[in-house]
């Protein structure tokens, strides 16, 4: 009975997910041919046109990494070159994108998470534009999908396929958009900060640690998933490691402003770009608009900063998938925004990778909610009738009130709406070790 109620699950699971990739993907083809290509999309073209050598010889000063351009070229010599043959390629990326954040949200936290994150990719404004627009953007979208999913597979079982596929999509999102590299800064960072040293600090005052400054190696009994990191950078640094050399071989390649690292019409320079820093965000929400209505959503800066200091409060008290999303969303956008200080590259586009987590992290927090108008109106009334309005509605449970609510779950009875039982969904999203004392959330602590 309990196999034949998943298995259902799994089909309607299966069900919606097609069908809204079907809707995104409707979204992104219904007005594919409505304009003609803009400067950039004329460029790649272009590029994509030339013979095989000549694009990597061009290429490598330029500001984008080849492989975009090298599979567009093969697109191109079996499709052709109007707007709708050459669109038709990110846009299948973009379309891909779709059902593999399913993948990635139920990998990170579960199935409910994979339908929201499923959800906000295929109705996104931004990821429907940018599915349209003959740049790789789409394709690193799905390179930082994988990457992002592989790698938690990888730290959490160990297993060597993950890490195959980590080094896979890590090597090829390097080769599609320089920026993808702020992901995987962010996730080494998540890995070494979170991981390694914080676990080495629990070994140390518990008294097991293995690694010394004689027995450097044995950080790899510590830690066993670096050895598998390492292994995975290994082999995804080996296409840059034929690829940077012909990028440093240009005499010019700091200087000037179209060079592969001077990005934007103006010379480096510091300074603080707080409006773009903002935009960046709002055209990520709300997609592009007219200048009219872009200026009333920057103006709406102190929400944004506002939300930025309450959801600081949670910092503590994420789970470790939570903290894995975060760093490796938030922290990588945060490294561009430092490196925007000194170069114009405050534009969206280039926060693909880095915003793909944050988007998985946010469909994290919504799997969360359990939204019930009913019972709490019930409740209300009946205190209205009943006279018992000056009571507060929600009474905190102690010890034992928690774990007999525990108990009454295993025996199948409803569960006042207060309360945190084992498995209420928000322990997914928080670390229950942070919440009130009690035998049963003690009990979940330690069985995660």
């Amino acid at each position: 009975m309990r196999h034949g109620h998943r298995a259902g699950i799994n089909s309607a699971n299966a069900l919606l997910v097609i069908t809204l990739t079907l809707l995104g993907a409707a979204l992104r083809l219904v007005s594919l041919n409505t304009r003609s290509f803009w400067l950039d999309e004329t460029t790649a073209v272009r590029q994509a046109s030339w013979p095989i050598p000549e694009i990597l010889a061009q290429m490598s000063d330029n500001v984008h990494p080849p492989l975009f351009h090298t599979l567009l070229h093969y697109w191109i010599g079996v499709f052709g070159r109007s707007e709708v043959a050459v669109r038709a390629f990110p846009v299948t990326w973009g379309i891909f994108a779709i059902p593999l954040a399913y993948w990635a949200a139920k990998t990170v936290y579960d199935r409910r998470a994979g339908l929201f994150a499923t959800g906000l990719f295929a109705f996104s404004p931004f990821l429907v534009w940018y599915s349209q627009e003959a740049r790789m953007y789409t394709m690193m979208l799905v390179f930082a999908l994988l990457s992002i999913g592989s790698m938690w597979k990888a730290v959490e079982t160990g297993r060597p396929r993950w890490w195959i596929l980590y080094a896979l999509a890590t090597a090829a999102g390097t080769m599609t958009q320089y920026f993808f590299l702020f992901l995987v800064f962010a996730q080494a960072l998540y890995l070494f900060g979170y991981r390694v040293f914080a676990r080495e600090r629990t070994l140390g005052l518990a008294g097991e640690r293995r690694v010394a400054w004689r027995r450097p190696w044995g950080v790899f009994a510590d830690a066993p998933e670096l050895r598998g990191w390492l292994g995975a950078m290994f082999f995804a640094a080996i296409p840059s490691a034929w690829w940077i050399p012909q990028v440093l071989a240009h005499k010019d390649l700091f200087r000037g402003v179209t060079q592969p690292f001077n990005y934007g019409w103006s010379p480096p320079g510091f300074g603080i770009h707080f409006n773009d820093m903002i935009l960046v965000p709002a055209e990520w929400i709300f997609g592009f608009h007219s200048a009219l209505a872009t200026h009333d959503i920057v103006a709406t800066w102190p929400l944004l900063i506002t939300l930025a200091f309450l959801l600081a409060g949670y910092a503590g008290r994420l789970s470790d998938r939570t903290t894995y999303l975060a760093v490796s969303g938030i922290g990588g956008t945060a490294m561009i925004a430092l490196i925007g200080t000194w170069q114009p590259i405050l534009e969206a586009r280039y926060f693909t990778a880095t915003g793909a987590a944050i988007v998985l992290l946010v469909a994290g927090f919504l799997s969360t909610l359990r939204p019930n108008v009913v019972r709490p109106l019930v409740a209300l009334l009946n205190r209205r009738r009943t006279g018992q309005l000056d009571r507060p509605v929600v009474q905190p449970l102690g010890d034992r009130q928690v774990g007999q609510q525990a108990g009454d779950a295993d025996r199948g009875r409803r569960l006042p709406r207060w309360g945190y039982h084992p498995a209420h969904p928000i322990l997914r999203f928080l670390d229950p070790r942070v919440l009130p004392a009690s035998p049963c959330l003690r009990r979940r602590a330690e069985a995660a």
